[in-house]
């Protein structure tokens, strides 16, 4: 039966790949997706905390609990790397809000600014402006796009709210409940979370010891793992694959799964085509054979 089909007609091949894409898109089509070591440590860091001694005295994170004091770096490299790393980052903000945790957001590009605020915040808070919320100023503060780069870091070790010391909507950060007992990276930040953050060892990690776990895209993961591997993050999530496998831990319902199951749907797919054209070449060689040469 296998004989009828010409697997090297192209247009075969694209209704097979677009059948299979549309059917596991609105199907509950699951395979089994492991889960890397790295993106567990992230989830358990979350769940049940650390300790980072670069410096004396350690510091020890208990996990993520209603009012965790939470610091999240976005790097301008995050805007590009958007297609990549937008429901890992979605996967980790719907964890860090169903905890009630305080966030204090920051992005070193205009750009990610607007995906912030046109994206992020919506699909977060409800449509309209972040800042009409209720747990706007209680338990979230939109810093925006500050300019400075790692002197700006150097800067907030010692006081946010001296050096920044209004919130994205020129509202003073002295007003806000949340920013109370939040303004020292060096003394009043429980977790950093960085969007492809770089620098972080130098500025927060090994002279204050905050404790740092990393999102990034697939092509960072090169140079970025690096920041897992000596122990200055304690976890980390590269590109969209690994957001499903977060969800998973977390018990988050995302659009990464999706993303992952289809992507991981379609190998399946590619797999049985290919073996299919084999043994399809190999039976046309035997039929050779037998015909003395003539298919």
């Amino acid at each position: 039966m296998i004989r009828k089909y010409n697997f090297r007609d192209m247009r075969l091949i694209y209704l097979m790949i677009f059948t299979i894409m549309f059917i596991s898109s609105i199907a509950p089509i699951t395979l089994p997706l492991p889960v890397l070591q790295w993106v567990r440590d992230f989830y358990n860091t979350l769940e049940n905390g650390g300790t980072v001694s670069f410096a004396t005295p350690a510091r020890t994170f208990s996990g993520v609990h209603e009012g965790s004091r939470v610091l999240i770096l976005f790097s301008s490299e995050t805007s590009s790397l958007w297609g990549d790393v937008s429901e890992s980052c979605m996967a980790v903000f719907r964890y860090l809000v169903q905890k009630k945790a305080h966030l204090l957001i920051f992005c070193s590009s205009s750009t990610l600014q607007n995906i912030l605020e046109i994206y992020v915040f919506p699909l977060l808070y409800g449509a309209g402006d972040i800042r009409n919320v209720p747990s706007y100023g209680k338990e979230v503060v939109f810093l925006g796009f500050v300019s400075g780069g790692d002197a700006l870091f150097e800067a907030w070790r010692t006081s946010i709210r001296g050096i920044t010391p209004n919130d994205y909507y020129r509202n003073p950060l002295s007003s806000m409940e949340m920013m109370n007992n939040i303004d020292s990276t060096k003394t009043d930040i429980d977790l950093i979370v960085g969007f492809d953050a770089r620098a972080v060892d130098s500025t927060f990690v090994t002279r204050d010891n905050n404790l740092v776990l990393l999102v990034s895209g697939t092509d960072s993961a090169s140079y970025l793992a690096y920041y897992y591997t000596a122990g200055f993050v304690k976890g980390a999530i590269y590109g969209q694959n690994q957001g499903a496998q977060f969800e998973i831990l977390a018990g988050i319902a995302g659009k990464a799964m999706s993303y992952a199951q289809n992507t991981l749907i379609l190998a399946v797919a590619m797999t049985i085509i290919i073996i299919g054209s084999n043994i399809q070449y190999l039976r046309n060689q035997g039929m050779k054979k037998e015909t003395g040469g003539v298919s």
